[in-house]
């Protein structure tokens, strides 16, 4: 299982297909990308955002909403998450 946030980097309206992040998940210790076949895309509180600078990532930080379910994970890959928003609060 793996948890996150993150932001919607683009939104298609005609296909309700999302992106997020712009990279893939990966394993902490491999550093591999981490194999998702399903997920959820839930809703998150934003408590703080550091901009990143050249050569040291931003990073968000937040709250994820359980049980608040707007779409759903269907890749992983190392260019970011894909999926459908099937609950239109975005």
């Amino acid at each position: 299982a793996a948890a996150g946030v993150g932001t919607v980097t683009f939104y298609e309206p005609e296909t309700n297909m999302f992106m997020s992040l712009g990279h893939g998940i990966t394993d902490i210790d491999t550093e591999k990308i981490v194999e998702i076949s399903t997920g959820e895309l839930v809703t998150a509180n934003i408590l703080s955002i550091n901009k990143g600078k050249k050569g040291s990532p931003g990073e968000i930080r937040g709250t994820i909403e359980n049980g608040n379910t707007i779409g759903t994970i269907y890749k992983n890959t190392n260019f970011g998450v894909y999926g459908t928003v099937t609950n239109k609060i975005i």
